[in-house]
């Protein structure tokens, strides 16, 4: 429940896919699922929202098993631990256009400290 400007992160990725026309969401819930719930209630957003308390130890994989019966046959999924401009629309017609089982997004994130670049030095 980092927040961004005051609000949590999970309210700024919600509202990345609103954007979009994607309003319905369901959240793997583990560490602190309750603090979540608690946002939850308190925040009455204009969405459909389902938490679903996955279990503090599961892993990634088992997340998303734990959720198959509130999925449809195409989701989008994200980690929820970092905003990206993405557009949806596009991301999602490439995908169908090449009949994938799956699409990944992933940066290359900048060095955290800097990097040197060196020229012409023997």
């Amino acid at each position: 429940m980092v927040t961004i400007g005051g609000e949590p992160m999970l309210h700024h990725i919600m509202g990345i896919y609103a954007r979009f026309g994607y309003t319905d969401f369901v959240i793997a819930g583990g560490y602190k699922c309750e603090v979540i719930a608690a946002w939850l209630e308190r925040a009455a957003l204009p969405y459909n929202v389902q938490l679903v308390d996955t279990g503090l130890d599961t892993t990634t994989g088992g997340r998303i098993k734990r959720l198959e019966r509130h999925l449809s046959d195409r989701f989008f999924l994200t980690y929820g631990d970092g905003l990206a401009d993405i557009d949806l629309k596009a991301l999602l017609d490439i995908h169908t256009r090449h009949d994938c089982l799956a699409t990944v997004t992933a940066i290359h994130p900048p060095p955290r400290f800097g990097r040197v670049v060196c020229e012409g030095i023997m």
